[in-house]
């Protein structure tokens, strides 16, 4: 039996079509991107200083959720931290705080760290040899509406850096998480109806996108896991590992 010959624009549409969907699935396995300062050991960083998480809403809420839930992660790993909140009073009781304040929130936003005349002047402010910062580049829960199908999802994706008192980069990392709930049914039955709207919902009583400290709770240990060693840290595994 002879086969079909088929024409090679198809072929050409149908290789193209597999490209892209082996790039979306390889993209969705690299979740993280993070750099660190080849000589970060010589540095001599003991005492991190976390500036407060900055969003391009300024959402107090999420800002405070990611906080929470890094400095958590962060707390294990042997260094000496001085907390968001606190770094933002020390701050605001020096002239000009809340100025002060807003300026190195909108260089984060604008660069994703501090930069090198920022840095300086900070770390000397809280008396730290580094500073954290956390920016949110998206804070994302969709809910499938009650007559679509398809899953509910939670999407986190943050930037981190950690920059010294002269103001060089020591560590960065950028990515997120992807949460996602059970399918969303439109044929389930109604449990009840939401009559809050303009027009009458039905309930159908099934499971919502995950909640953001879910999801941050998948991203924050990953992150303290490729975060570089206290120095004091890095030179006992080294004398307790096997020669």
């Amino acid at each position: 039996m002879r086969c079909a010959r088929v024409p090679r624009g198809v072929v050409i549409a149908m290789a193209m079509a597999m490209a892209i969907v082996s790039s979306s699935h390889a993209a969705k396995k690299s979740r993280d991107a993070f750099w660190v300062r080849p000589d970060f050991s010589t540095r001599k960083v003991d005492r991190i200083a976390l500036f407060p998480v900055v969003s391009y809403d300024s959402n107090l809420q999420s800002e405070n959720q990611v906080e929470a839930s890094v400095g958590a992660a962060f707390k294990s790993l042997s260094y000496r931290w001085l907390s968001g909140t606190t770094a933002r009073d020390l701050i605001r009781s020096k002239p000009a705080g809340d100025s002060l304040l807003k300026e190195f929130r909108k260089g984060i936003l604008a660069g994703g760290r501090l930069d090198s005349l920022q840095a300086p002047a900070l770390a000397g402010m809280l008396r730290c040899d580094a500073v954290l910062t956390l920016r949110i580049d998206q804070y994302e829960q969709h809910e499938p509406q009650w007559n679509e199908a398809g899953r509910p999802f939670t999407t986190v994706r943050l930037t981190a850096a950690l920059v010294d008192s002269a103001g060089r980069l020591l560590w960065s990392i950028t990515g997120g998480e992807t949460g996602e709930g059970p399918y969303h049914d439109p044929n389930a039955s109604a449990v009840g109806v939401n009559d809050s709207g303009l027009e009458r919902k039905p309930i159908s009583g099934q499971s919502g996108a995950p909640a953001f400290r879910e999801v941050l709770a998948l991203i924050a240990p990953r992150w303290a896991e490729q975060f570089p060693k206290h120095a004091a840290t890095a030179a006992a595994d080294s004398a307790a590992a096997p020669h």
